[in-house]
Order: structure tokens, then C-alpha cells, then sequence
């Protein structure tokens, strides 16, 4: 059973981190120039995929708020620590407003073209799972529903339990580019192997590109 009407205005929440400290877990593939560069330039994807819709940049960051606020994008300050506290901070600012739904999309989705299909679909919920299918890369919801964020392993099983809790209609999907996130050097090698049009061959390469070595 529906909390609240879909179709209306969703705030796009978009978590990010301080590209300083972002994609440590690239540390053997790229340089911290080079991992700064990457994370850049997939949160820039995303605040792109977001056209047409309010956006909302939340962070800890004061580089990144000057970063969203140079590409257009409202910033806001996070109060609560984690991912989870940020979408919790995002889903407070859609409520503020008085938006109907809000969207968390992940920043480091380096395929992303648009956000519009996946908001526009008239589940109370829609994930959008990782390409392993146990996360969440995206997750749609109503503003007033009283859903307790899980993001970290296995989100996507529990954010689906989450939403049967509270008798949500589910809508659980597999997209082809914004199910492709890079959270190691498996995915990286993966995401610059691929032959996809939707990724950007102008990015880091490696360390051996750069010169600089671990």
C-alpha cells in the first residue's frame, strides 16, 4: 500500500564524499591525483544525469560544495555521519520542500546518462542494484515514508525487506548504466575495457599514465 502519491517532484540526493579521501580502494590503480580526477569526473556524470530535475549535492566536504556549487547544484552541509545519515539529510531538505519523492544516486556511476527513466516509474520504491545485484546504487522512494536507509552490503536485500515492511511496492532493476559503479580495480579494468559508448574514455588510466608509482 502506497504512503504517499508517485508522480510528483523528486529530489535528486546525490552523497558526496571529499574527492581527497574518495575511491581508496583504487589506491594500487591510480594515484591520489588520478583518484581525485576519477571521482570528479563521476560525480560530474551523475549531476549531469540529473537534468531536469532539482538536485542536491549533501556533504562534509567544503571542496565539494564549492565544486557542486561551481556546476549549478545546490549543496548542503551534512549533518549526520555516513551514507545513510546523508540520504537521511537529503530525504529532511525533499521534505522541507515539499516534494513528493526523493532519489539517492550514488557519485561514482561513470556510465550515467539520465535519472528521468528510473523516477518516472510508478513503484513506491525502485532500486537500482549494482552489477553484482547486492547493492544499491540508486534508490527511489516517497519523502514521507518512514524508511530506515541500510546502505552498505547487501543493501539491496535489505532496502527491498525495508520496503515490504512497510508495504511498499517494489520495483527492483538491473540498469544498463546506472547499475555500473567502480568500487575496486576489478570494476575500473572492467568499466576501461568496455567497448559501451556511455563511458568516457577521457579519464585516468593508471599509474603507469602518470608516471607515479605506489
Amino acid at each position: 500500500m502506497s504512503i504517499t502519491n508517485v508522480g510528483g517532484d523528486t529530489l535528486i540526493v546525490i552523497p558526496v564524499k571529499d574527492f581527497g579521501a574518495a575511491k581508496s580502494r583504487l589506491d594500487d590503480t591510480l594515484s591520489p591525483v588520478d583518484r581525485d580526477l576519477f571521482a570528479r569526473h563521476c560525480a560530474s556524470r551523475v549531476v549531469q544525469a540529473t537534468r531536469g530535475h532539482p538536485a542536491l549535492v549533501v556533504t562534509d566536504s567544503d571542496d565539494v560544495v564549492g565544486w557542486a556549487r561551481s556546476l549549478g547544484v545546490d549543496a548542503l552541509r551534512q549533518h549526520r555521519p555516513g551514507l545513510n545519515g546523508a540520504a537521511d539529510d537529503g530525504r529532511d531538505e525533499a521534505r522541507r520542500r515539499g516534494l513528493a519523492r526523493l532519489a539517492i544516486v550514488h557519485a561514482d556511476l561513470p556510465r550515467a546518462r539520465s535519472i528521468s527513466e528510473i523516477v518516472s516509474r510508478s513503484a513506491d520504491v525502485v532500486i537500482v542494484t549494482d552489477h553484482h545485484e547486492t547493492g544499491t546504487n540508486v534508490l527511489v522512494l516517497p519523502a514521507d515514508a518512514p524508511f530506515t536507509f541500510a546502505f552498505g552490503p547487501d543493501s539491496r536485500a535489505r532496502h527491498v525487506a525495508e520496503a515490504h515492511r512497510l508495504r511498499l511496492v517494489v520495483d527492483s532493476v538491473r540498469h544498463h548504466e546506472l547499475s555500473h559503479d567502480v568500487d575496486d580495480a576489478a570494476d575500473y579494468a572492467r568499466m576501461m575495457s568496455s567497448t559501451d559508448p556511455a563511458v568516457d574514455r577521457d579519464m585516468p588510466t593508471g599509474h603507469e599514465d602518470t608516471g607515479q608509482k605506489k
